[in-house]
């Protein structure tokens, strides 16, 4: 693969990634506000709707957030992999750090929002 081929690979896969997970990040965390809210589109829902959203939409939604990111991850250190130029490698490299580190704090901070998301529900139960 050419070095100016591989540059715009690597570029067209950290554009198209941050694109898709920018997107995605304020899709969940708008699922987010209305498990803790109890509140969708301005109309309040039930608790038991508020546990489905939290199981079939947000909990789905940030494990493939996660995944996605460790598949780019992944992409960008096959690119790096199959190029001759140390430049264009240290490129692919860095957008694979990148993307790891999204898909890193995916994993962690998803865990956390998840027992915040849990906390809140029992509580809300409770109430």
């Amino acid at each position: 693969m050419s070095n100016l081929s591989a540059i715009g690979l690597i570029l067209g896969v950290l554009i198209a990634g941050t694109l898709v997970m920018a997107v995605a990040t304020h899709i969940v965390h708008l699922r987010g506000d209305a498990i803790t809210t109890g509140v969708v589109r301005g109309v309040s829902v039930s608790i038991k709707e508020r546990w489905m959203i939290l199981f079939v939409d947000w909990i789905p939604a940030s494990v493939a957030m996660g995944v996605f990111g460790l598949i780019l991850a992944l992409g960008q250190i096959a690119i790096a992999e199959n190029v001759v130029d140390r430049n264009t490698q240290i490129l692919a490299w860095l957008c694979a750090a990148l993307a790891g580190f999204a898909s890193a704090f995916w994993f962690i901070l998803g865990t956390s929002y998840l027992i915040h998301c849990v906390a809140t529900l029992r509580e809300a139960e409770r109430s």
